[in-house]
């Protein structure tokens, strides 16, 4: 009777766990959802920025002719002035003095040429009165041709100086913005010395030096970004403008682009970065692709020639369910974030995107960004 009691017990107990295990079975997993890109051709290019600073396109120095004391000087940085304002004064040492001296000498030159005329005319009456002979008059005739220029010379030196006088201020040559003052009030100039500069506020441009295999790829007119560091950082359409045949320095060509148009908010001297879109030849007719499709871990070797690496292909087979399978690619240049692939893989093919270290050959995983019908379209 015990015996069967136990025996009973133990068919209970066993027909409990099993009911137990039914409850508690783990249910099949989802597959996992993973991310992917349709292969397709697209142009390589790569971006490459170069730092400079806006410029106005031209910046003139501006300097008296004539050396002296300056006067006061009430002119700031960025102030717009207009073609004929006087911008700085000069004392020119001795100037007027001199130009005293000039127009006493210009009165004298001319009283001495009236009476050597005078003389000449007469020498000529009594020559052909046969008074005096022909030596005479020669000679009365080239002093009177001595004396008038004599006078023309001290007419051009007066009017030297005249203009010395009017050197004395400095007027702006055009309408513009003050870009620097070198000097201080009241200080002493030489002649040609920079007082200040000027330039017209037209727009603004950057220089750049770049190497010789970024330069043989770029052409006049081309198109590209300016960004500024400072500020609204918007980026700016602008135009390449100069190519310099010559190098700055050992492998340095200068490149300038100019603005398309310019911000109310944008100076001069403002740090900017130039925006290049630079072909790739190499990967030219390639597959862009993102670098994070590289399934990094297993045969990849970017930094061998050529390069290679290895990608999951997602193969649909039903609704939004694919197959993976892992190919061989080459990659024939990486570019910043993306890498062209020219072999491996065909256009149109899903290629996974994301989270592909955490993936399996022949793994089942699911696409939730295709649509059926893209699917469909796929599997053709």
């Amino acid at each position: 009777m015990h015996n069967a009691k136990l025996t009973i017990m133990a068919l209970a107990a066993l027909a409990l766990a099993g009911c137990w295990d039914e409850e508690v079975a783990t249910p099949e997993r989802e597959p996992r959802v993973v991310r992917v890109a349709v292969a397709e051709e697209a142009e390589a290019v790569r971006t490459r920025a170069f730092p400079a600073v806006l410029q106005p396109p031209e910046v003139t120095p501006l300097a008296f002719d004539v050396g002296g004391r300056l006067g006061a000087i009430d002119l700031r940085i960025g102030q717009d002035v207009r073609e004929g304002d006087a911008l700085a004064t000069v004392e020119a040492e001795g100037a007027t003095l001199r130009l005293q001296q000039a127009e006493a000498a210009l009165a004298e030159a001319e009283t001495a040429a009236v009476n050597a005329r005078t003389e000449a005319e007469r020498q000529t009456v009594l020559f052909e009165r046969d008074v005096v002979a022909a030596a005479a008059r020669d000679r009365a005739v080239t002093q009177a041709e001595q004396a008038e220029a004599r006078v023309t010379q001290a007419m051009r030196n007066l009017e030297l100086l005249s203009e010395t006088l009017e050197d004395t201020t400095l007027r702006a040559p055009f309408d513009g913005v003050i870009d620097g003052i070198t000097v201080q009030a009241f200080g002493t100039v030489q002649p040609g010395q920079t007082v200040l500069t000027l330039y017209e506020d037209t727009g603004f441009q950057a220089m750049i030096l770049v190497s010789f295999e970024v330069v043989s790829a770029l052409e006049i007119g081309q198109e590209l970004t300016v960004v500024p560091s400072d500020g609204d950082a918007t980026p700016l359409a602008a135009t390449l403008t100069e190519i310099g045949r010559r190098a700055a320095s050992v492998s340095s060509f200068p490149v300038v682009v100019t603005l398309d148009e310019a911000r109310p908010d944008l100076r001069s001297g403002m740090a900017v970065e130039v925006l290049f879109d630079l072909p790739v030849p190499e990967a030219q007719d390639g597959i862009e692709l993102p670098l994070s499709a590289v399934a990094l871990g297993r045969d990849v070797g970017l930094d061998e020639t050529p390069r290679r690496a290895q990608m999951f292909v997602a193969r649909p087979i039903e609704d939004d369910r694919a197959e993976l399978a892992l190919v061989d690619v080459t990659v024939a240049a990486v570019a910043g974030s993306a890498v062209y692939v020219t072999d491996g893989l065909a256009p149109g093919e899903l290629v996974v995107t994301a989270g592909v270290s955490f993936l399996d050959p022949g793994q089942i995983v699911r696409l939730p960004d295709m649509e059926p019908d893209n699917v469909a379209e796929v599997l053709k």
